[in-house]
C-alpha cells in the first residue's frame, strides 16, 4: 500500500470505531488503524513522483 492509502485506511478505522456501539469491533478496528499507522512508521516508500505517466504508457 501507498503512505497515502496506509494513512486513509488508518484514518477511516478510527473514524469507523468513533461510530460503532460495539466495543468488539470498535477494538478491532482501533487494532487495525495502529497497525496502519506502525506500518506507515516502519515499512521504506518511495518518493512519489513529481509527475505522472500518461495511463497509456504505464
Amino acid at each position: 500500500m501507498s503512505r497515502e492509502s496506509l494513512e486513509h485506511q488508518a484514518d477511516r478505522a478510527e473514524a469507523l470505531a468513533a461510530q460503532t456501539a460495539d466495543a468488539e469491533v470498535k477494538q478491532n478496528l482501533l487494532d487495525a488503524a495502529r497497525e496502519y499507522r506502525s506500518r506507515l512508521k516502519s515499512e521504506p516508500f518511495e518518493p512519489k513522483p513529481e509527475w505522472d505517466l500518461p495511463k497509456e504508457i504505464s
